[in-house]
């Protein structure tokens, strides 16, 4: 499965859920009783900060999945590792040394760092 393809499909159950989740929120809402409108009203949020940590996140990995590509393509471990710290491939080798070790925290960081040299 392509990157295109993967992308498709996480945006097809994204707006799937965001479509049911609104249509049984409208229903509970116009069901006549102003409690149940507002507790309608307020429970469309959590579906939205879900979507958009859900979008942080699978942008995320997308990116790392098209520098991952682009590092392949490019050179070696060795070349990134005498690299300058402004350099991309560095911190992602960084990244993946974290991984490896267990520490997903620092991993993440090195990572989210990686992906500012990076853009």
């Amino acid at each position: 499965m392509t990157l295109g393809q993967k992308k498709a499909a996480a945006w097809a159950v994204v707006a799937a859920y965001l479509v049911v989740a609104g249509l049984q929120l409208y229903a509970l809402g116009s069901s006549g009783s102003w409690l149940l409108a507002v507790i309608a009203g307020l429970l469309m949020i959590l579906p939205l900060i879900g979507f958009w940590y859900l979008w942080r996140e699978l942008a995320f990995g997308w990116k790392v999945e098209e520098m991952a590509a682009s590092f392949e393509q490019e050179g070696s471990i060795e070349a990134a590792l005498e690299g300058d710290r402004s350099d991309w491939r560095l911190w992602y080798v960084v990244a993946a040394g974290f991984d490896d070790d267990g520490d997903r925290k620092k991993a993440r960081a090195a990572m989210r760092r990686a992906l500012i040299l990076y853009r």
